[in-house]
């Protein structure tokens, strides 16, 4: 299984026990560390109190379902800007794909949920915890030529951000064929670094935009998330160039 991230920290909401019980069996390949809600509210309360790596929210609760405990989560005083939201539930539908979206979920998931089905949104969502593994894997790239791949990733880091906001733009602008030409160019450089995570992200991404709109916001915000812990680890991820 090929989730690179272990026994990181995960909230099941769910009002049905075998649902959550289900779920808990899944997540177990990967961790131990899961936490439980019966419904809505214990949940906003759980999640006001505890730090997670990712969530796994039931859209159809009582007392507060997911669509709105995810609205009161993204717009609380508590900031949940970098904490991934997957909706499950039972609908199938685009309708209720797009409604969760809308609200502020990250990603989907149809119940009965498969275990490969699972790991692709673990995959997509859980950022590596050691950076500094990029740049050693750059500098194995280039036979350990240190100068070479210092440049590299410093011309990498100066022209990330500025790629990524070209992207948003030319989406929320309808230029699709631009964000296309941004997203490949981006492909190919996480080909050649080898960052196997990113290269998935940005092909999710680029495939999506040729291919399928209605996977673009959920595969951008992921590509994004990713980009925004890679950048603001760069510190690390040139760590990974020091000679042991």
């Amino acid at each position: 299984m090929a989730v690179v991230v272990q026994n990181f920290s995960v909230l099941i909401a769910d009002d049905n026990d075998l649902n959550r019980w289900l779920l808990r069996e899944q997540l177990e390949n990967w961790t131990g560390n899961i936490h439980e809600a019966s419904d809505g509210l214990q949940a906003w309360h759980t999640l006001r109190q505890t730090e997670f790596r990712i969530v796994f929210l039931d859209v159809n609760m009582p007392g507060l379902d997911g669509l709105a405990l995810i609205d009161k989560l993204r717009t609380s005083e508590v900031s949940w800007s970098g904490v991934p939201a997957v909706a499950v539930t039972a609908h199938a539908g685009e309708d209720q794909r797009q409604a969760a979206m809308a609200a502020g979920f990250d990603d989907y998931l149809v119940k009965p949920i498969r275990l490969e089905h699972l790991r692709q949104v673990l995959d997509r969502w859980l950022e590596p915890e050691r950076p500094g593994e990029y740049g050693a894997c750059l500098l194995r790239k280039t036979g350990d030529n240190r100068r070479l791949t210092f440049n590299l990733l410093e011309q990498f880091f100066a022209e990330l951000p500025g790629q990524v906001a070209g992207i948003d733009d030319a989406l929320q602008q309808g230029r699709d064929e631009e964000a296309w030409k941004i997203v490949h160019n981006l492909h190919g450089t996480f080909c050649f670094f080898e960052f196997a995570d990113c290269r998935a992200l940005v092909a999710a991404l680029e495939t999506a935009i040729k291919h399928d709109s209605r996977l673009v916001p959920a595969s951008f915000r992921a590509f994004q998330v990713r980009m925004t812990w890679l950048t603001a680890n760069k510190a690390a991820v040139m760590q990974g160039l020091i000679a042991d």
